[in-house]
């Protein structure tokens, strides 16, 4: 995500659109969700169809079959706005390091920042999208994780029965390192990691995913197939007006994301620990 230095704009204009894939390829709503289509405009929304499964039966030959009606529904993804602007000297932006060392500090910005909504927003009446963990109707286990993983093992279970397949586990650092601590009835840890190497990534054959973003002391076990997530490219802008008295180079990224969950029953919340 290197910033082009030559001034010649023919070739290389002020305005860069890079697809979010190449940029932040990182980004939690790119790799725990299913990418509906890319949109750009003023706050809109895209609606994505469902269908809900319907029952097939077996048929004697030459029986009618029993005419079956679709459950069609629909989710509408509402998208919000990433920005970040900065500026540097020209002095500093006619060095190479200086300009890659910005912008992929930049990079990282704009990819916390969607990473962080995409787990922990707050729903708005004016249709900024709940993150995951405040998804409306999840399940929410009453037993925490404290010295068995009986609770997440439920979890998954009840995920699955919903007719969702358990795909990741979300949690924070905070929950790693407790869930890491868990002793099995002989006081042996049950992950038994090592010193030197992260050797538990994951937990009944489902990845972890970890986040600093996640809510203190909780766990989430997402079905990634349920979700659908619609972002734009990443639009990177450079400019010498705003600030041409200083003789400066403002630099601004623009980022457009959204998503939906389809069913919200599943995905779980957990609480580890004692909350505390």
């Amino acid at each position: 995500m290197a910033l082009n230095t030559d001034t010649r704009k023919s070739l290389f204009p002020d305005a860069v659109y890079i697809p979010a894939q190449d940029a932040i390829n990182d980004a939690l709503a790119l790799t725990l969700a299913q990418q509906g289509p890319a949109i750009e405009g003023d706050a809109p929304s895209v609606r994505v169809p469902l269908c809900a499964d319907m029952e097939a039966a077996q048929v004697a030959e030459g029986a009618t079959i029993t005419e079956t009606e679709a459950a069609l529904s629909e989710i509408e993804i509402h998208t919000r706005k990433l920005a970040l602007l900065t500026r540097m000297s020209y002095e500093a932006y006619s060095h190479s390091d200086a300009t890659n060392l910005l912008t992929d500090t930049m990079r990282r910005s704009i990819t916390n920042a969607a990473d962080k909504a995409f787990l922990t927003n707050a729903k708005g009446e004016d249709g900024t999208p709940a993150g995951i963990t405040n998804t409306e109707g999840i399940v929410k286990p009453e037993d925490s994780i404290t010295d068995s993983l009986a609770p997440l093992l439920e979890a998954i279970g009840e995920v699955g029965e919903h007719g969702g397949a358990p795909s990741h586990v979300l949690l924070g650092y905070d929950a790693w390192a407790k869930l890491m601590q868990i002793k099995d009835n002989v006081g042996n840890l049950i992950f038994n990691p090592t010193v030197t190497a992260d050797t538990a990534t994951s937990v009944f054959g489902i990845p972890f995913v970890r986040s600093r973003f996640m809510p203190k002391n909780t766990l989430m076990v997402i079905d990634s197939t349920d979700i659908v997530a619609s972002v734009s490219d990443i639009r990177l802008q450079v400019s010498d007006m705003p600030y041409f008295a200083s003789d400066s180079i403002g630099i601004r990224v623009i980022y457009r994301l959204g998503w939906g969950v389809a069913h919200s029953n599943r995905h779980a919340l957990l609480t580890v620990g004692t909350g505390k």
